[in-house]
């Protein structure tokens, strides 16, 4: 497999071991690499016995038409015997009897991944997506391996076509069908398989789930399953579909309303925390700041840690490697180049996964920035977010400009943007500046649907040397609680390769500034006074007075 797999990055494809057809390493297809000492240490020592994974999309330039055993190769039998047969190429056999067949990705084309779109039993695997490869050994214990070695091709503008533009072309007859024509010790499985497909409608409301289980229960009447068997097979289907559908692949439609009871049967995966405790799975932060305290610092400083799984400001703990964008909109591309240098781990660029940590600069742009509080700018952006975990927004003046910063309706669509990213799975942070009564600046429609926000302010006995030193508070923190939120002091020394971040803990009441403040307001200072005296805003003044 060690031989095999080096010959695939010889040819400038990366590969990663996968366990059956689950990525051993942390980053999954992210960590794919082509670095002959890392597959060396991989299949030689760490995983000898793993399978080969591979990268599709603009990786290897080159997406792959997935056609699955039984349900696709007749899907493709139809479509070649309307559209002529498709043209000669690489392919692959699957160890599961289906067929991978490789096509040409041509300069600036983007193919998405997709889930019966072409036809049913007919998968895309493109951008952000990943096929197991010869001579990798399948579950069935059958091997993939390639047919032919073609050169790789362009597909005909038919098929381009349906991968596409064409929505999903399944639906409750091809299920039954499915259901019908399955061989005997094969119907419970395509019975199950035929739920999940229909599930998926149902999420869509292409199909009411009433319909789909009358439909699916008859057919498995038909075939002569029992009642009781197989009514639990089409109601485990149905909701791995709906949940499927729902949390990785939204479609704009008809809404969808389910029973509480519906719900509660939802296979729901649990969020886990992308940078413990401060992100989570599609969830929404801020962090804001006055000019020149260091935000940009510390959003850089996060997006590493989360790119390669280590710790931000030495307290916040990514657990994995994912994969970031950061979107930049006013420093400049060398400022981010040397700042990143002093930021990356151990100083050492080489331990964020290939791939994981992704700027988008202005400097490096042929035009201005897409102003992301526009349709116009979503739409730009969108082919950029492919594969991508967590996206870094830094900062909204430059990149979401629309209209007063003080107008809820001006924050609307920027607003429903990010409850869109939040759907598509994906984690955002937003970097933001704070205004002169110290929270952040604009409306305050903005921490409507944030999960956290957090506050960087300078310690009153701040001197301009010291470079960034700030106090962290909590300002908003859903689902957060205790020593998760205590407020803390960070100071970041670049002195050394691999910046280091040194963080010391308020005291019990969590601020340092509390005992100082509790002998100001003694003495009958106004807040505005206290808050000039000690160096920090009223509205910290303020909420420090209420603890008194």
């Amino acid at each position: 497999m060690l031989q095999a797999a080096l010959a695939y990055a010889a040819k400038n494809w990366p590969v990663f071991p996968c366990n059956g057809k689950r990525p051993c390493v942390l980053g999954g297809f992210h960590a794919a690499t082509l670095l002959v000492e890392t597959i060396t240490l991989w299949w030689s020592e760490l995983f000898p016995k793993a399978n080969i994974g591979i990268p599709t999309g603009s990786r290897i330039g080159a997406w792959v038409l997935d056609v699955d055993a039984p349900d696709g190769h007749i899907s493709l039998a139809r479509f070649e015997a309307e559209h002529g047969k498709l043209p000669l190429t690489l392919e692959q056999r699957t160890g599961g009897g289906g067929r991978h067949l490789f096509f040409k990705l041509l300069p600036g084309q983007i193919v998405r991944n997709s889930a019966s779109k072409v036809a049913p039993g007919i998968d895309v695997r493109g951008e952000g997506g990943y096929i197991v490869a010869a001579p990798s050994l399948h579950e069935s214990g059958e091997e993939y391996g390639f047919v032919n070695d073609a050169p790789i091709v362009e597909a005909p503008d038919a098929l381009m076509e349906l991968v596409l533009n064409s929505p999903p072309t399944i639906n409750g007859d091809d299920c039954v069908k499915a259901v019908l024509e399955a061989h005997e010790g094969t119907r419970n499985d395509t019975l199950n398989k035929a739920a999940f497909r229909l599930g998926k409608l149902v999420a869509v409301a292409g199909i009411g789930k009433a319909e789909a289980v009358t439909k699916l229960l008859r057919s498995a009447d038909v075939v002569g399953l029992p009642a009781d068997e197989a009514a639990k097979t089409i109601e485990s289907g149905l909701n791995a579909g709906i949940a499927e559908q729902l949390a990785k692949n939204p479609q704009h439609g008809s809404l969808v309303v389910v029973t509480h009871k519906e719900l509660s049967q939802l296979d729901i995966p649990k969020r886990k925390r992308i940078l413990d405790p401060v992100i989570f799975e599609r969830g929404l932060a801020m962090l804001f700041a006055g000019r020149g305290i260091g935000k940009s610092w510390v959003a850089l400083a996060i997006a590493i840690a989360i790119a390669c799984g280590r710790t931000a400001l030495g307290r916040w703990i990514a657990p994995e490697p994912r994969t970031v964008l950061y979107i930049d909109g006013e420093m400049s591309s060398d400022m981010i180049q040397e700042r990143l240098g002093l930021l990356y781990p151990e100083g050492d660029s080489a331990l964020i996964p290939d791939g994981n940590l992704r700027i988008l600069t202005p400097d490096l742009q042929s035009g201005p920035m897409p102003n992301l509080a526009t349709l116009d700018g979503q739409q730009k952006i969108a082919p950029y977010l492919e594969g991508v975990d967590v996206v870094i927004i830094d900062n909204l003046a430059t990149l979401a400009t629309n209209g007063s910063e003080n107008e809820v309706d001006s924050w609307r669509p920027f607003q429903t943007w990010l409850l869109e990213l939040r759907r598509q799975g994906k984690s955002v942070l937003l970097v933001h500046h704070a205004g002169k009564n110290g929270s952040q600046r604009g409306t305050s429609a903005r921490e409507d649907v944030l999960d956290i926000v957090i506050s960087l302010e300078r310690p009153n006995d701040y001197q301009s040397e010291q470079g960034a030193r700030f106090l962290v508070q909590f300002t908003k923190n859903r689902g957060l609680f205790g020593d998760e939120v205590k407020s803390f002091e960070v100071a970041l020394d670049t002195d050394e390769p691999g910046a280091v971040w040194t963080t010391s803990e308020m005291d019990e009441d969590g601020d340092a500034n509390l005992e100082k403040v509790r002998e100001l307001n003694s003495q009958g200072h106004s807040i505005r006074a206290i808050g000039d005296m000690l160096g920090i805003s009223k509205t910290t003044v303020g909420r420090l007075v209420k603890k008194l």
